[in-house]
């Protein structure tokens, strides 16, 4: 496949092959040592001194819970439930599928799956690269934040807080 603009492109390859050439004379300058790494502020290679964060995961059961709204538009939503017993997930079992596929996600107030997780819209199977829920979607938590975080949501609608448009605008701006 031949790109639309060469000249472009080859502009991009030079501009990358520089940055790179220049990564190593940067390295030296400020740089930030294995104990100043991370939120632990210990060595990356010394177990001895972590401390687990206190849990703090919102545990009610399925379809007794308060969905937060996203933390930012279209990314992927938490889950509002205890996940206790029902995070063994492989290819041939997911228990998360029984409330959230389409069929059955209506009658047991479950957000359904969305088209982009299935084999084809129509489709009732799951797209093999998407059975694993926890790799995206994590439990909704009450845990303080680690550092101070300055991030603020926007949404372009207030839809855009609860649910994605994803599946609609995922090949925008490709020709």
């Amino acid at each position: 496949m031949k790109p639309k603009n060469t000249r472009a492109f080859v502009k991009l390859i030079v501009g990358f092959v520089i940055v790179l050439m220049a990564l190593p004379v940067c390295a030296g300058q400020n740089s930030v040592s294995e104990d100043e790494m991370g939120l632990r502020k210990h060595s990356l290679f010394d177990e001895n001194n972590v401390q687990s964060i206190e849990d703090k995961t919102v545990k009610p059961p399925p379809g007794q819970s308060t969905r937060y709204d996203r933390s930012f538009e279209n990314s992927p939503p938490l889950i509002p439930h205890n996940i206790e017993g029902l995070n063994v997930i492989t290819t041939e079992q997911n228990l998360c599928m029984g409330c959230h596929m389409p069929e059955n996600a209506k009658a047991v107030n479950a957000t359904p799956l969305p088209k982009t997780h299935l084999l084809t819209s129509d489709s009732t199977k799951l797209d093999g690269n998407t059975y694993n829920c926890v790799q995206c979607h994590v439990p909704q938590s009450d845990a303080k934040p680690l550092i101070d975080n300055e991030f603020t949501r926007t949404f372009r609608n207030k839809k855009s807080r609860t649910s994605s448009n994803l599946s609609e605008i995922r090949k925008e701006g490709i020709n």
